[in-house]
């Protein structure tokens, strides 16, 4: 039981350093590096986040009646890996990237809601530890992600930190793989 806990514990301290990153760095790189307006960038982000909108209840809902909580979230973790992976390699073209961005962040709605569910499954409400260890991969990630940002920013050009992101991305999908599903 504790080694599930651990293992979803680490799938959402990598989507929390995911998050961190992306929302530090890649309005930067989109403005200064690639070149879109501010305008360009603000309707980008607006599409990209309605995945946590509109996908995490029906997600949910397919996880619980059909596929399980590990067959998505391996699904997320492939989703946000190979996009953010394509980074690099995409030029300024406004309809590529908002596609890209969608796929990444459809794969964090789905590792987000998944790994909640399957947490939750696998406690009861006298687990005040484990559920704040859980709570405090938010934090945790965030800060550990400012670094691993910061940190690659020294050492590789600007849109080489999607690789070092995408390889912290990988890492979760063997937290994922590893998982014991709850069906």
């Amino acid at each position: 039981r504790t080694k599930s806990i651990r293992k979803v514990t680490l799938a959402k301290f990598v989507l929390e350093i995911f998050f961190a990153i992306m929302v530090i760095y890649v309005p930067i790189y989109l403005h200064s590096s690639i070149g879109f307006s501010w305008t360009e960038i603000g309707l980008m982000f607006t599409v990209m986040l309605l995945p946590f909108v509109i996908l995490e209840w029906p997600a949910g809902w397919l996880a619980d009646k059909f596929l399980g909580e590990k067959e998505l979230m391996i699904i997320g973790f492939l989703l946000m890996g190979t996009a953010v992976v394509a980074m690099p390699y995409l030029g300024n073209v406004f309809t590529v990237w908002l596609v890209v961005l969608l796929i990444s962040r459809i794969g964090a709605s789905l590792v987000e809601v998944t790994g909640e569910t399957f947490f939750f499954k696998k406690i009861d409400g006298g687990d005040i530890r484990l559920i704040s260890i859980f709570r405090l991969a938010r934090p945790f990630g965030l800060i550990v992600g400012s670094i691993i940002g910061a940190v690659t920013l020294n050492f590789v050009p600007f849109e080489n930190i999607f690789l070092v992101l995408g390889a912290v991305i990988f890492l979760g999908l063997k937290e994922a793989l590893s998982l014991r599903d709850t069906k």
